[in-house]
């Protein structure tokens, strides 16, 4: 069984999309990728999450697309088992797009239920 940290990277490696835990972006990883943060893991209760998804130059639409498909993943919740339990992955939107180191980032703010 998995930890927490490991579902979650399971969970957004699953998008086509390399993904980092936002401390271990490596310097020379390359746009499109995905990034999160966790403030507080679920066996501690509900958990804070962000994820941003990085696109180079100025390509709104694959942005949008990929920000859409993690959105429809969590509709209705996204179930992640891992070793001490289960949580439910909630999006709360998406509260930020634009442009950042010659490219553009899209903020979610999510929400990790014990489940």
């Amino acid at each position: 069984m998995r930890s927490f940290a490991e579902a979650l990277q399971r969970f957004f490696g699953g998008f086509g999309l390399p993904a980092y835990g936002r401390n271990n972006v490596p310097d020379a990883a390359d746009a499109p990728y995905i990034s999160y943060e966790i403030a507080c893991p679920p066996p501690l209760g509900e958990a804070s999450l962000r994820a941003w998804v990085w696109y180079p130059g100025n390509d709104y639409q694959a942005l949008l697309h990929k920000i859409d498909a993690l959105l429809d993943a969590m509709d209705g919740g996204a179930v992640l088992d891992f070793e001490g339990g289960r949580a439910v992955l909630v999006s709360e939107g998406v509260s930020e797009i634009g442009g950042v180191d010659g490219g553009r980032a899209a903020e979610m703010r999510l929400r990790a239920e014990r489940g």
